[in-house]
């Protein structure tokens, strides 16, 4: 029985060393726990650097947009937490707009045991309709 307990150990001292078991969130190099895992975390905000050559008016603010993906026992994985279905359904909640600008992405990561993750993709930003010259 001790040789098996010192195997087993000895298989998870090598996996986690070589990186195929790892418990930190790929976003943030934030440790996870390895019993419980609740943690928040801002991405990142992306504000235009210059202003925008294009004339544009504000179709609706703080436009948002969750998505989660999940692991179970690292055997079966579903959803969609990506960045274009994110848009996607920001686009869809402000009829007619063409663009979002001022983006923040916040990720929520849960897991418990490392046998069932949840990743939550949360984008949020304004939605603008770009102004054409034959609009004015």
């Amino acid at each position: 029985m001790k040789k098996a307990l010192k195997l087993t150990a000895g298989i998870c001292l090598v996996g986690i060393l070589a990186g195929c078991i790892n418990t930190r969130t790929p976003i943030t190099g934030a440790m996870a726990g390895g019993i419980y895992t609740s943690i928040s975390s801002g991405f990142f905000v992306a504000t235009p650097v210059r202003p925008l050559k294009e004339k544009y008016i504000v179709i609706k603010e703080n436009v948002t947009s969750e998505s989660t993906s999940t692991n179970i026992m690292a055997l079966v994985a579903f959803g969609d937490s990506s960045y274009i279905s994110a848009f996607e359904n920001m686009l869809k909640q402000a009829p007619g707009a063409d663009a979002i600008i001022d983006i923040k992405v916040d990720i929520k990561k849960k897991s418990i045991l490392l046998l069932y993750n949840d990743t939550t993709l949360v984008v949020q930003g304004t939605a603008i309709k770009y102004i054409k010259k034959t609009d004015k």
